[in-house]
C-alpha cells in the first residue's frame, strides 16, 4: 500500500471507530479488526498484550514501566495499549486509535518502522502520524472532512 492510501485507510478507520467501551481505548484497521486496551480478553476484540511484550524486546523497544499500573509485570501497562496490540495482530497495516497516542506508543511505532523497514501509519483523534523507516515521523491533522 502506498503512503497516501495508508493515510486514507487509517483516517477512514478512525472516522468509524465510535465510542470505546468503559473508558477504554480501541484500535482498529479499516477491515474492522479491533483491539481494546488492557490485558483481559473481551468479546469482539483481539488480546495480544503478551505478544507485544515479546515483540517489543525483539525490535529493541524497552517498554516504559508504569509502577503499580503494571500489576507486577514491568512494562505490561504500556504493552496493553490498543494500538500496540493491533500492530502485532495485523503487522504493517494502517491503524486508527480512539485516544491520543502516548509517548511510549509513539516511540514504539518509530522503532517498529525502523525494524520492519516499512511505513507505519496511526491516526488518533487529533493527529495522523507517518512513522518512516529512517526514524522520522510526519504528522498531519486527522481530517474527517473528506470522509
Amino acid at each position: 500500500m502506498d503512503e497516501a492510501a495508508a493515510i486514507r485507510s487509517a483516517q477512514a478507520a478512525r472516522a468509524r471507530l465510535g465510542s470505546p467501551p468503559r473508558n477504554k481505548t480501541v484500535a482498529a484497521t479499516e477491515s474492522g479488526i479491533r483491539t481494546l486496551s488492557g490485558w483481559k480478553q473481551e468479546p469482539g476484540y483481539l488480546q495480544t498484550t503478551r505478544q507485544v511484550m515479546a515483540y517489543s524486546q525483539e525490535i529493541g523497544h524497552p517498554l516504559t514501566q508504569a509502577g503499580p499500573l503494571d500489576k507486577g509485570v514491568p512494562g505490561r501497562y504500556n504493552a496493553s495499549h490498543a494500538e500496540k496490540q493491533l500492530s502485532v495482530a495485523e503487522p504493517n497495516t494502517p491503524i486508527a486509535v480512539s485516544s491520543e497516542m502516548c509517548l511510549d506508543c509513539r516511540e514504539y511505532f518509530k522503532t517498529l518502522a525502523r525494524y520492519t523497514g516499512k511505513l507505519q501509519v496511526v491516526a488518533d483523534p487529533k493527529t495522523t502520524r507517518i512513522f518512516r523507516p529512517d526514524g522520522t515521523v510526519d504528522s498531519l491533522p486527522t481530517d474527517f472532512s473528506s470522509q
